[in-house]
């Protein structure tokens, strides 16, 4: 009778031993899931951050610099139209910064220049977004002549015109996010129907030297 007792009492123990091994694997699972939710997020919201910080970064140096074309303080600089280049992916412009007379010195003549094959838009060759990181994926200059013409293709007759500089871009985070689908369209490009995030940016830029 004593033994019959024991093994029932042991047989419960098993029982509950397995059914609280589980439990505790339920519980484990579930934290584990939480985590890896969790990090998933944090990676998504820390790619958007730096896709942010990125566009803000170009920007700062896309509107200083261009509000700057024609900067003259002699009153006297040849330097050409200012703006010697102009298409939808290219912008050569210039500024006598030191009031020397001309545009050769450091930073006075600056080319942004927009590559689709490495999605990357540059400052006198060097990266200003794109190409590692964050990629640009399409990208346009227009550009509103004094007339209020708006075009991508100004003739050479037409750059000593040009009033505003308008820049359209969509850049996308370095990473995909296998959960999402972007299948959005934007104003220049898309739908892309991949799982990359992107933003969409808009700004017209007056280069305040150019006699408006």
């Amino acid at each position: 009778m004593t033994k019959t007792v024991i093994a029932k009492t042991q047989g419960v123990t098993l029982v509950e031993l397995l059914v609280s091994l589980a439990m505790i694997s339920l519980v484990g699972l579930g934290i584990y899931a939480a985590l890896n939710g969790q990090l998933k997020a944090s990676a998504v919201v820390h790619d958007t951050a730096l896709v942010q910080q990125d566009i803000r970064a170009s920007l700062n140096t896309l509107v200083k610099e261009i509000r700057m074309t024609g900067y003259d303080p002699s009153g006297s600089a040849v330097c050409g139209n200012w703006i010697d280049t102009a298409d939808a992916n290219n912008l050569q412009i210039e500024m006598d910064l030191n009031g020397d007379g001309d545009c050769d010195d450091t930073n006075e003549r600056i080319t942004f220049a927009y590559s689709s094959a490495n999605r990357r838009l540059s400052r006198n060759t060097d990266p200003l977004i794109g190409g590692e990181g964050s990629q640009v994926d399409c990208f346009q200059f227009t550009y509103v002549l004094a007339d209020g013409t708006e075009t991508s293709t100004p003739s050479a007759a037409q750059l000593s015109s040009i009033r505003v500089v308008k820049i359209q871009m969509v850049v996308r985070s370095a990473e995909a996010d296998p959960r999402y689908t972007n299948s959005e369209t934007y104003p220049i490009c898309g739908p892309f129907n991949d799982n990359y995030r992107r933003r969409y940016l808009e700004v017209a830029i007056a280069p305040r030297n150019l006699g408006l």
